[in-house]
């Protein structure tokens, strides 16, 4: 058991799956303003196993039990998506505060329900949309907003990687899962493109397909995305493939950001490299010269940075950050809203490959999709 202070927020996991298991527990023990007190599942055997493996100090396996419990400040909400939006209804309805797994629900209407009842139950909803706090990310995002990269022409995301058939894996299950390929991992680079942008997806086109396996969710999409500041994006996201890179572009007018492995679960923040162009002033790019120049990948005159980014634990970020919402009384990076709107692009790319065009977004689509 990890010893933390009696200031600390404390926390319950509600599921005992594979995420919570490999990456949120062992983030919410590694965090410096949180304690790991109670695990729930629907076997009290699974529970106490889990608990004991990871140092909480209560287990349950009856939920309503779970939740009366008055130690638990905020609740992690790792049961698969077609259970998020009656899971933060109870949770919030016993007042505690909820960090929810994405895709936030199976439908834009339960996204809409799940925030509204958050709202009048006064709780805060934070969706796990962990992607924003990579290292490589957050000073993409400082870059953009400096305006260093000028005009944001183009931004590319991909989440890509290898899912077998599997009879058990509720993923390959559209009714549990709400999609495959493209709900399950392309919502993360849907969600880190609209945090880099700034700008909101207007226009949506997609080819969502089976390429390789036969099951019932795709495993392979490509998805177009006009957005509100004019500037467009790409996700490609599969369960197909093997070997990827999960790569991250950024093209401006006045200079590009290229990621490399960045979109992973590891600790490592991947690479990011950096091209700028040269007729602006070199003082105003703040991050560490000498400065390369490199013309086979910057073009002629270009100034080249690789960014020297120090390992971070996203997940443990996460928790930091939504534990530090929670006792400052703010709001989190990445509310309902924000879930919403992901998921809003999923289901008008899905919407976009059946109806063979593209699909506009816009208020009256967000609320009745």
């Amino acid at each position: 058991m990890v010893n933390r202070s009696s200031e600390c927020v404390r926390w319950g996991i509600l599921g005992c799956g594979q995420i919570a298991d490999l990456r949120m527990a062992p983030a919410i023990n590694e965090a410096q303003n949180a304690e790991l007190v109670s695990i729930s599942s629907r076997s009290l055997e699974k529970a106490k196993a889990f608990a004991d493996k990871h140092g909480a100090r209560k287990h349950y396996g009856d939920l309503d039990q779970f939740l009366e419990d008055r130690e638990i400040d905020v609740v992690y909400i790792a049961t698969p998506p077609n259970l998020h939006a009656q899971h933060v209804r109870k949770v919030a309805q016993h007042k505690k505060h909820i960090l929810c797994e994405k895709p936030m629900a199976t439908t834009v209407a339960e996204c809409k329900e799940m925030i509204d009842v958050c709202q009048k139950e006064n709780v805060k909803l934070m969706i796990a949309c962990n992607m924003r706090f990579n290292p490589a990310h957050m000073k993409a995002k400082e870059i953009i907003e400096k305006g260093l990269l000028g005009k944001i022409i183009f931004v590319r995301a991909q989440e890509c990687f290898y899912l077998p058939p599997d009879p058990n894996a509720w993923r390959l299950q559209s009714s549990i899962g709400g999609g495959g390929s493209l709900a399950d991992a392309g919502i993360h680079s849907i969600d880190l493109l609209r945090f880099l942008t700034g700008s909101e997806v207007v226009e949506i086109s997609a080819f969502v397909d089976n390429v390789v396996f036969d099951y019932s969710v795709e495993d392979t999409a490509i998805v177009t995305m006009k957005f509100a500041s004019g500037g467009y994006g790409l996700v490609d996201s599969c369960y197909s493939t093997r070997y990827v890179e999960d790569v991250l572009e950024i093209y401006g007018s006045q200079g590009s950001l290229f990621g490399s492995k960045t979109l992973w679960m590891g600790r490592a923040p991947g690479e990011l490299r950096g091209f700028f162009d040269q007729t602006r002033t070199t003082h105003e790019l703040e991050y560490a010269p000498p400065w390369g120049q490199d013309p086979s990948l910057g073009g002629w005159g270009s100034l080249m940075k690789q960014y020297d980014l120090k390992p971070r634990n996203i997940y443990a970020a996460e928790v930091e950050h939504f534990s530090e919402c929670i006792e400052q009384d703010k709001p989190p990076m990445i509310d309902g809203w924000e879930g919403l709107k992901d998921l809003q692009v999923v289901k008008a790319a899905y919407e976009s490959s059946v109806k063979k065009r593209t699909i506009e977004i816009s208020e009256s689509y967000q609320l009745t999709s």
